[in-house]
C-alpha cells in the first residue's frame, strides 16, 4: 500500500554539497534558503512535515490491563453466560497477559505509521 510517506531516498541529492555550512548569524538567511530549496528537491514531503502539513498519526487506544478492570470484565462474561463461574486469581493474571500482549500489537502497529 503506498504511502505519502515513501521516500525515493536513491534519487536524494546529498545535501551537505548544496547546503553551506552554518556560521551562526552571518549565512544564517543563505542556509535556511539553500536547505529549504535542497529538502524540497529531494521529497516534498520534507518541507510538509517542517511546515506541520503533515501530522502524525494519533495515538492508539489501548486496551485497559488493570487487573482490577479485568477482573470486573471476567466476572461480568461469566454471570452473563450459561455458566455460573468464579473468577480465579490465575485466570485474572493469563487475562492481563493477553491485555499487555494485544496493546504491544497495537503499538507496533502504530510505530510502523510513525516510522513512515
Amino acid at each position: 500500500m503506498p504511502s505519502i510517506y515513501d521516500f525515493d531516498r536513491q534519487n536524494e541529492s546529498n545535501i551537505s554539497k548544496i547546503v553551506p555550512k552554518l556560521k551562526g548569524e552571518s549565512n544564517f538567511a543563505q542556509w535556511q534558503h539553500r536547505l529549504y530549496i535542497a529538502l524540497k528537491e529531494n521529497n516534498k514531503i520534507y518541507i510538509e512535515i517542517i511546515q506541520g502539513i503533515v501530522q502524525k498519526p494519533s495515538p492508539p487506544d489501548l486496551y485497559d490491563k488493570s487487573p482490577e478492570v479485568i477482573r470486573e470484565l471476567a466476572q461480568h462474561r461469566a454471570t452473563s453466560s450459561s455458566n455460573k463461574a468464579t473468577v480465579s486469581d490465575t485466570v485474572i493474571r493469563e487475562l492481563v497477559k493477553e491485555q499487555k500482549h494485544k496493546n504491544a500489537k497495537i503499538l507496533e502497529r502504530h510505530q510502523v505509521l510513525l516510522d513512515k
